[in-house]
């Protein structure tokens, strides 16, 4: 039996107007979804792209190493822990750990900092595995790219939101107590949190005799009992895979280790953008109008890739994304070379050259999470997708935990300044693409 959501949706066989209900109480799902993330984000990427100049003799660097590392030690419990607790459940209980370190900026004591850097880790290790598995259960495979570039378009707007207010309050309140930025930030994050507690289910989808088609909208504690789109009965061999059985299993899979490079790169690039790249403006409170550039190519790039990603070829999709990247890429150190007196030709354009190199890293990693999400649930069967999401976050969380210590210890700001960082990145958006063009988009559907 072939599921609904395999055939196009313009196909003959047209979905029942249940099947077309449930599609649009789903579709309201990933807005519920995205708005909880646009306020969980809207405090912490904005107090995170100021952390590497907030703290002092490096410590930013470290405080965000020590997230992204623990993450890496803890994505092995989170399918584990996702079997037992319900979904939505889990990731507001896992904000709630993104709104204590927001808070912990608040007293900037160093230990409180690295503690709350530590939980989380551990909880973003659940949060985005959750988010991985709820967003594919809401999809069929026609509609898994645009639902992600929805998604991605309305928590981006929390980079623009919240680097507003950071700017706003950094460059026109300069004397202003720093904690009460922090403060309001803790409290937006605490909104999220509850959000993301009160999500629903997803709707299944019934085909025009009633029948139960999509049983990978179903959720069991939380977790979709199926992300595959062939139906091939409801033993435990159904079930999503977990532990080290589970993690050997997915191991054998070809496209994991050819989506490995792409995953690797959305943790190697969030790193340039977050930590390196406002460490290169010359003055500190422009960090919050430069990076709200960044909210903006999210916000475009989510529904431009997304709705790209269903009608071209995905490799095309994330060529275009990686030229785009490598472009603000170089242009951010021909802008550095330039503020530090090497190009002094260039000095008159400085002032906002920022703001264009900004949307295009932005742009750039928006095109690589909007292809990761939708080729993700599209590239592994039911029972290795949540696994799959797992393994991805932690090797992502690998490669943002990498290049944050490069970026300690070879800095890129300053008169000799490293280029260590840059030209790392850039080789891993090389590699990342290659194995992209090799790598099985969909799952081949297995007969019964």
């Amino acid at each position: 039996m072939t599921l609904i959501d395999m055939r196009p949706l313009d196909s003959p066989l047209l979905p029942s107007a249940s099947l077309a209900a449930a599609i649009k109480t789903n579709r309201r799902n990933v807005i519920m979804l995205g708005v909880a993330f646009f306020f969980v984000f809207a405090s912490f990427n904005s107090s995170q792209n100021l952390v590497t100049t907030l703290l002092p003799e490096g410590y930013g660097f470290v405080s965000l190493c020590i997230i992204y590392a623990t993450v890496c030690a803890t994505k092995a419990l989170a399918p584990l822990i996702l079997n037992h607790v319900r979904g939505s459940w889990a990731m507001g209980g896992a904000a709630l750990f993104y709104a204590a370190y927001v808070g912990s900026l608040i007293s900037l004591d160093q230990w409180a900092i690295y503690v709350c850097s530590a939980l989380l880790g551990a909880g973003a290790s659940v949060l985005w595995t959750a988010q991985g598995a709820y967003l594919t259960s809401l999809s069929t495979d026609q509609m898994r790219s645009e639902n992600a570039g929805l998604f991605w378009s309305i928590f981006s707007v929390s980079g623009i939101v919240g680097n507003l207010i950071s700017f706003v309050y950094l460059h026109f309140f300069p004397d202003s107590d720093q904690r009460y930025l922090m403060g309001g930030f803790t409290a937006i994050g605490l909104v999220g949190a509850v959000l993301l507690a009160l999500l629903r289910k997803p709707t299944p989808m019934v085909t025009d005799d009633g029948t139960d088609a999509l049983d990978a909208l179903k959720m069991a504690d939380g977790v979709p009992t199926s992300i595959q789109t062939p139906l091939r009965g409801g033993g435990d061999d159904e079930k999503p895979l977990a532990g080290l059985g589970g993690l050997l299993s997915l191991l054998r899979k070809r496209q994991f280790w050819l989506l490995l490079p792409l995953n690797l790169l959305v943790g190697a690039e969030l790193s340039f953008n977050v930590g390196a790249f406002p460490t290169l403006l010359p003055d500190r409170t422009f960090i919050g109008l430069v990076m709200m550039c960044t909210g903006v190519a999210s916000v475009i790039g989510g529904a431009l890739w997304g709705r790209a990603s269903t009608k071209m070829d995905r490799r095309i999709v994330l060529t275009i994304g990686v030229f785009v990247y490598m472009a603000g890429l170089i242009a951010a150190w021909l802008f550095h070379m330039a503020v530090v007196g090497e190009f002094p030709e260039f000095a008159p354009a400085v002032p906002y050259v920022p703001y264009v190199i900004a949307f295009a890293l932005a742009l750039g990693d928006t095109c690589f999470n909007v292809n990761y999400i939708g080729t993700t649930g599209t590239a592994f069967d039911k029972r290795h997708a949540t696994m799959a999401f797992a393994a991805f976050q932690f090797f992502q969380s690998a490669g943002a935990a990498s290049v944050f210590l490069l970026g300690h210890f070879f800095p890129v700001a300053g008169v000799g300044g490293s280029l260590v960082v840059p030209i790392t990145v850039g080789a891993v958006a090389l590699v990342a693409l290659v194995a992209f063009m090799f790598a099985p988009l969909t799952v081949v559907p297995q007969k019964r």
